[in-house]
């Protein structure tokens, strides 16, 4: 059970920034709205700052929770790269 668990948050943020920096991988999918995540993602592309474009496109229950605010901040470091 991940919902809520911030150890298990930590722990998806840092295997996703070892799976992006180490092995190339350059797909992240959430348990979110089909149409939000790419809006985010958008939003993100265009110039809106992480923390307000990533809550308006995935679940509350990721961006709720204070252990994934590192993966916000990476995202957003990323998407303009």
């Amino acid at each position: 059970q991940s919902h809520g668990d911030g150890a298990v948050f930590l722990a998806k943020t840092r295997i996703i920034r070892y799976l992006h920096e180490k092995l190339g991988f350059d797909v992240l999918a959430f348990e979110s709205g089909f149409y939000d995540v790419p809006k985010a993602w958008e939003l993100l592309r265009n110039g809106e700052t992480a923390t307000t474009a990533v809550p308006r496109g995935v679940f509350g229950i990721w961006t709720g929770s204070r252990q994934f605010t590192p993966l916000i901040d990476y995202i957003g470091a990323r998407a303009t790269a």
